[in-house]
C-alpha cells in the first residue's frame, strides 16, 4: 500500500512582508521497506532546503544567504508517520475495473479493459466471450504507475460489432474476483434487462428492469430521449421467451440498434440481435424484413417477417426517431483539468528514471517539457501515450534518465492554451515515488 500525506504551511503575507514560506512533507510506506519521509521547503517559490528520514537533517541550498530555519525535520517526520499509521487503519486497497469500446469501423471495435488498483495481489486480468475465457488481448499497456500509489493497466481486444457478443473483463486478486460484463446472466432469478445508450461513443444513459427508468449521465446538457426503457425491455423479454422455444439453453438475448448520421443526414440504421453471444438475426431497415444470421434463426425469421405492424414500428424508430434524437442531443463541454505528477524509480545507485505523469481532459495541451535547474532539456527517452483512461481524460507518461548522486533540481512543465503547470523534483539521495511541489501560473 502506498499512502502519501501532504502537509502545507503558508505564513500570512502580512507577517512576512509579502513573502511566502511553504513546506511539503511526504510520508509513504511500501511493503518490506518501512516508512519513508521527505520534505522540501520553498521561499517565494524557490527551493531552499531538503530533508528526509535518512538523516533527518535539513540540507540548505546555496541560494540561502541567511535564515533562522530549524536544522532538523524530526518534528514534521513524526507528524507524518503518526498520521500515516492512523490513516492506514481506515484506508484499504482500491481496485476499479471499467470496460468500454471504441469503434474501428462499422464491423469491429476495440474493447478496452481499464484497471486502476492499489492492490498488489492482482493475479490476472482475463477477457471472456459468452462466459468463456479468451486469451486474445492484442495490446497490453502497463502496469503504469499513476503517481498516487495505484497502477493502471489497459488491455485491448478486437471484437465484432455486428455479432453483439457478450464480452467481459475479469480481474482476479488474492481474495476476490471483479467482473464487468456487457450483459448479465442470472440463473434462477428470472429474466433481467439492461440497456446502455451511447452518443458518439460516450455513455449518456443507463436503464434496467429494476426501475425501467433511464438514468441520464451528467455529461448530457440537453436531449429529447424517452425517460423509460419499458418498450425496449418488453421487446427483449418477448424475444427471449420466443427464442427459448427453439433454442435450448438460451441464456442471453442481446440487441444493438441505432443510427449513424453524416452531415445531419441518415447514413445507416441497424437493429441486430444475438443469442448467447452469437449473431442471430438482423433487420433490414429499408425492406423492413429480417435476415437470419444463423441456421437456428430461420424459424424466428419467418415468424418476425409476418409481423408487419411491429416491423414498421422498428423501422420508424431507427430511420426517423433516432435521427430526431441525434439532432437534439448536446453534450456538456468537459471541464478542462490537467493533473501533473513527478516521481522517480531508481535504476541503480547512480541513476534513476524520472517520470512525468500527465492526466488531462484539456485538448489544448501543447507541450510537456523536462527542465534541469530551470533550463529546458529535450532528452525524454520514452513517451507513452496519449492513452484513454475511460473517463474522458487521456494519460501521457514521459521518462528521462537522471543522476541520483547530483543535487540538480528537475521538473516537468505542461503548457496548455491558457496556463503553465510545473512540478519540481528536487535533491534526492533516497528513493522517492511521490509528487513534490505543484505550482500553477
Amino acid at each position: 500500500m502506498n499512502i502519501c500525506l501532504l502537509f502545507w504551511i503558508l505564513l500570512p503575507a502580512a507577517e512576512c512582508g509579502s513573502h511566502s514560506l511553504e513546506f511539503l512533507s511526504t510520508g509513504r510506506v511500501q511493503p518490506g521497506s518501512g516508512p519513508h519521509f521527505e520534505q522540501v521547503t520553498e521561499f517565494d517559490g524557490v527551493v531552499i532546503s531538503h530533508c528526509d528520514s535518512g538523516t533527518q537533517q535539513e540540507h540548505f541550498k546555496p541560494v540561502l544567504e541567511s535564515h533562522n530555519l530549524p536544522g532538523t525535520c524530526e518534528v514534521a517526520l513524526n507528524d507524518a508517520f503518526g498520521a500515516l499509521k492512523e490513516i492506514s487503519k481506515f484506508i484499504n486497497h482500491t481496485l476499479y475495473l471499467r470496460v468500454f469500446a471504441n469503434p474501428v469501423n462499422r464491423t469491429k471495435a476495440l474493447l478496452k479493459c481499464h484497471v486502476t488498483s492499489t492492490d498488489k495481489s492482482v493475479r490476472s486480468v482475463s477477457l471472456t466471450e459468452d462466459g468463456a475465457t479468451k486469451a486474445n488481448w492484442i495490446t497490453v499497456t502497463g502496469p503504469l504507475p499513476s503517481g498516487d500509489g495505484s497502477v493502471i493497466l489497459i488491455l485491448t481486444a478486437e471484437v465484432p460489432l455486428i455479432h453483439t457478443n457478450i464480452y467481459g473483463c475479469v480481474v482476479q486478486t488474492e481474495d476476490r474476483n471483479i467482473t464487468v460484463m456487457w450483459g448479465r446472466v442470472q440463473p434462477g432469478s428470472g429474466p433481467h434487462f439492461e440497456q446502455v445508450t451511447e452518443f458518439d461513443g460516450v455513455v449518456i444513459s443507463h436503464c434496467d428492469s429494476g426501475t425501467q427508468q433511464e438514468h441520464f449521465k451528467p455529461v448530457l446538457e440537453s436531449h429529447n430521449l424517452p425517460g423509460t426503457c419499458r418498450p425496449a425491455c418488453y421487446d427483449v423479454f418477448d424475444a427471449l421467451k420466443e427464442i427459448s422455444k427453439f433454442i435450448n439453453h438460451t441464456r442471453n438475448v442481446q440487441r444493438r440498434r441505432g443510427c449513424i448520421t453524416s452531415d445531419e443526414r441518415l447514413e445507416s440504421a441497424f437493429d441486430n440481435w444475438a443469442v448467447n453471444g452469437e449473431g442471430f438475426i438482423q433487420f433490414d431497415a429499408g425492406a423492413q424484413k429480417w435476415k437470419a444470421l444463423s441456421p437456428s434463426a430461420e424459424m424466428i425469421k419467418d415468424s418476425w417477417n409476418n409481423r408487419e405492424a411491429r416491423n414498421h414500428f422498428f423501422g420508424h424508430f431507427i430511420n426517423e426517431e433516432c435521427l430526431e434524437m441525434i439532432h437534439q442531443i448536446k453534450l456538456r463541454e468537459a471541464e478542462k483539468r490537467t493533473d501533473l505528477r513527478v516521481f522517480a524509480n531508481p535504476v541503480d545507485r547512480t541513476k534513476a528514471l524520472l517520470k512525468c505523469h500527465v492526466t488531462s481532459t484539456d485538448k489544448s495541451v501543447r507541450s510537456v517539457s523536462l527542465t534541469e535547474d530551470g533550463a529546458t532539456k529535450a532528452n525524454w527517452i520514452t513517451v507513452t501515450g496519449p492513452l484513454p483512461s475511460g473517463d474522458g481524460s487521456v494519460i501521457l507518461i514521459l521518462t528521462a534518465e537522471v543522476p541520483l548522486i547530483h543535487t540538480n533540481i528537475y521538473g516537468c512543465v505542461v503548457q496548455t492554451e491558457d496556463r503553465t503547470i510545473t512540478v519540481m523534483w528536487g535533491e534526492n539521495f533516497t528513493f522517492t515515488y511521490c509528487c513534490m511541489i505543484v505550482i500553477e501560473s
